[in-house]
């Protein structure tokens, strides 16, 4: 069962990463959208890359919900890098101490609707990051678009 639940998120996440975030990240960051995207910086390529994600505030920073656990290429970028840049709902906010922490971490800090939701579908892992809010940027670093890592 385990090894039939990881064949099929493996499919899905091929999916979501070559058709859904690249669709998602026309909205992703802006007012009034459900994601937000963060900017991180390749470990390999050194280039930027943008994935949308769903970022929970938090008194000190965001929760960021991780269905495909940590070991996803966008959030190993951000926990090597210690920081990365994340735009949600307009506003750009540059995020540091990326610590992966498990469900007991995360409940007291979602809505009881949005932890029954996200257990719902598996999420056991969140990145939880401190965040202060930048000054009004004119432009995001260039961000390949070829290749958008979930």
């Amino acid at each position: 069962v385990a090894t039939h639940r990881s064949a099929m998120m493996d499919r899905l996440r091929f999916i979501n990463k070559r058709t859904y975030n690249r669709l998602t990240l026309t909205v992703a960051g802006r007012p009034g959208s459900g994601y937000a995207v963060i900017y991180h910086t390749g470990r390999k390529s050194g280039k930027t890359y943008a994935t949308p994600i769903v970022a929970e505030t938090t008194p000190t920073g965001f929760l960021i919900p991780l269905p495909y656990g940590s070991e996803t290429d966008w959030c190993l970028n951000v926990r090597q890098a210690e920081g990365a840049v994340l735009k949600k709902l307009g506003t750009t906010y540059c995020i540091s101490q990326p610590e992966v922490v498990n469900d007991g971490f995360a409940k007291p800090l979602l809505s009881s609707r949005a932890h029954r939701m996200l257990r719902f579908f598996g999420v056991r892992e969140f990145l939880h990051v401190r965040a202060a809010a930048l000054p009004e940027i004119a432009e995001i670093p260039s961000v390949q678009r070829q290749s958008v890592p979930v």
